[in-house]
């Protein structure tokens, strides 16, 4: 019997040994392939991700784009949600031959949105700070010239003249100002004359045309 145990060993181990090295070899090869699988796997696998990350900062972008256009577009409406109405209109001269320094009254008025124009001193107070749009516009008659500014607190921020020596004419002279709220503005003479400068009429045809003042808030 221990000669028998001793044949299987000696016979029998160089053999099971000698199929270690070929086990040994094709164990590592699947490992290493595993490996390799796995490692494809995971370049794989980022790049998918690294695209994910783009596609999504693209995405945030554009949402926080638009975030910012809507955002913008809010806040123009509410400005013009909070702006308030404030415009006026007003025509026919009180006087029509006005004395250097003279203020220009117009005494109808066809629109006085925030009550800011006075018809009898002939000026504009606004009633809120902000950028503020004014023109003045006169109709003379021939030979007779109508020197004139736009005053804002007794300092000039517009002027003109206007002149026609064959034939009566009409000119005009604008200006936008940033206003604060209860500053005043009106129209100056700056050369006086005692004979009539400006039509004094209350109804004139189409090709006249009339003396007017008219002011708008654009912008609060």
């Amino acid at each position: 019997m221990t000669l028998f145990v001793y044949f299987i060993f000696v016979f029998l181990c160089p053999v099971a040994y000698a199929d270690q090295p070929d086990d040994k070899f094709s164990y590592e090869s699947k490992l290493l392939e595993k490996v390799i699988r796995m490692e494809i796997k995971m370049s794989q696998l980022e790049q998918v991700l690294v695209q994910t990350g783009n596609k999504f900062e693209n995405l945030l972008m554009n949402v926080t784009v638009t975030l910012e256009n809507k955002t913008a577009e809010l806040d123009v409406l509410k400005d013009h949600i909070d702006l308030p109405l404030v415009a006026f209109h007003a025509y026919y001269p009180v006087d029509s031959s006005l004395d250097t320094n003279q203020i220009l009254i117009l005494s109808n008025v066809t629109m006085n949105e925030g009550d800011g124009y006075d018809n009898v001193i002939g000026t504009f107070r606004a009633p809120v700070a902000g950028l503020y749009y004014f023109a003045a516009h006169v109709c003379n008659y021939a030979t007779r010239g109508f020197y004139y500014e736009i005053v804002k607190d007794h300092a000039m921020i517009a002027k003109s003249v206007k002149y026609n020596n064959a034939a009566n004419d009409c000119g005009s002279v604008n200006v936008i100002t940033k206003m604060e709220k209860d500053e005043r503005v009106w129209i100056r003479c700056t050369s006086g004359n005692t004979s009539p400068q400006l039509y004094s009429s209350t109804s004139f045809s189409a090709s006249y045309g009339k003396t007017s003042f008219l002011g708008i808030l654009m912008h609060k």
